[in-house]
C-alpha cells in the first residue's frame, strides 16, 4: 500500500471517529442541557460500517458483541466501576466511586 492510499484511509479513521465522538458529545450536552438538577444515567452503543470497516464506541454498561460462525467476539468491554482499571481512570480524571452497603460499586 503505498502513502497516499493510507493517509485517505487514516484521514477517513479519523473523521467517522471524530463524527461519533461529535454525535455523543453533543447528545450528553442536550441531554444536560434539558435535564439540569436531575441525576440519572445513560448508555449507548454505536456500530458504523463505512469503507469495509467497522467501527464501535459505547458508553455505560452496554456492549456490542459479533457473531461469527456462531461464536460470539465480544467488541467492547463494560464501563463499569466494578472493573479496577475503570474506578482507578474515574479517579484520575478526579470523579469518585464507592461501594454501597449491596456491595454494589457506584
Amino acid at each position: 500500500m503505498h502513502g497516499g492510499a493510507w493517509s485517505s484511509s487514516a484521514e477517513t479513521k479519523d473523521v467517522v471517529s471524530a463524527a461519533i465522538r461529535a454525535a455523543y458529545l453533543d447528545t450528553d450536552n442536550q441531554l444536560l442541557a434539558q435535564h439540569q438538577g436531575e441525576s440519572g444515567g445513560a448508555c449507548a452503543t454505536t456500530a458504523v460500517v463505512k469503507g469495509g470497516h467497522l467501527y464501535v464506541a459505547h458508553v455505560g454498561d452496554c456492549r456490542a458483541v459479533l457473531s461469527r460462525n456462531g461464536t460470539a467476539d465480544a467488541l467492547t468491554a463494560d464501563h463499569t466501576c466494578a472493573r479496577e482499571d475503570e474506578r482507578a481512570r474515574i479517579e484520575r480524571l478526579g470523579g469518585y466511586v464507592r461501594c454501597g452497603g449491596s456491595g454494589v460499586w457506584r
